[in-house]
């Protein structure tokens, strides 16, 4: 699927809890992280 659509995962900060848009893809449902 990434190579025939030449999509690139989000990139985000070694460390961190990863991109805002993984926080704003269970927030649409209504649920959070475990873990802040």
């Amino acid at each position: 699927f990434w190579a025939a659509e030449n999509i690139q995962p989000e990139s985000y900060e070694p460390g961190s809890w990863g991109p805002t848009s993984a926080d704003e893809l269970l927030t649409r449902d209504g649920r959070t992280w475990r873990r802040p």
